[in-house]
């Protein structure tokens, strides 16, 4: 597998053999820096496990920023990321827009965090998103 964002490319081989490959046949068309076994990317911390073959990713510090940034930092986890009988309601037009910027930028954090590593809260957070544009003070539960 290979993976390329702007300069920095991410390979992922079954062998060592084969990875050994295609770094030469990189090499031979472009110039190339081999910076080592991956730690980070895109944000998401990389743990890898030799002997098993286990690799581990994850999005904790930029989790932990997104709470910060939204005065959350100290609340305590849950199993699920939502309650499936609440429904939330479309703001009518005579509400007052608030928060909009804010809210948006919050939903779009949880959205990477979402498609990149934490895809079990998908659901939640795509609920919620569908109200970006319409989000008022009586946003809320049906």
């Amino acid at each position: 597998m290979i993976a390329v964002h702007v300069d920095g490319i991410v390979l992922a081989t079954k062998s060592n053999k084969r990875m050994a490959e295609v770094k030469k046949g990189l090499a031979e068309g472009f110039e190339v820096k081999d910076m080592g076994e991956l730690h980070h990317f895109l944000g998401v911390k990389v743990i890898q496990n030799p002997q098993t073959g286990e690799v581990w990713m994850g999005q904790e510090a930029y989790a932990q920023r997104v709470l910060q940034k939204i005065g959350m930092k100290n609340v305590k986890p849950i199993h699920t990321p939502v309650d499936a009988s609440l429904k939330l309601v479309k703001t009518t037009e005579d509400c007052e827009n608030v928060y909009q910027v804010q809210f948006q930028s919050t939903v779009g954090s949880l959205l990477y965090l979402s498609i990149m590593t934490r895809p079990y809260i998908m659901y939640a957070v795509s609920n919620v998103a569908k109200f970006c544009a319409s989000l008022s003070n009586n946003f809320g539960l049906l």
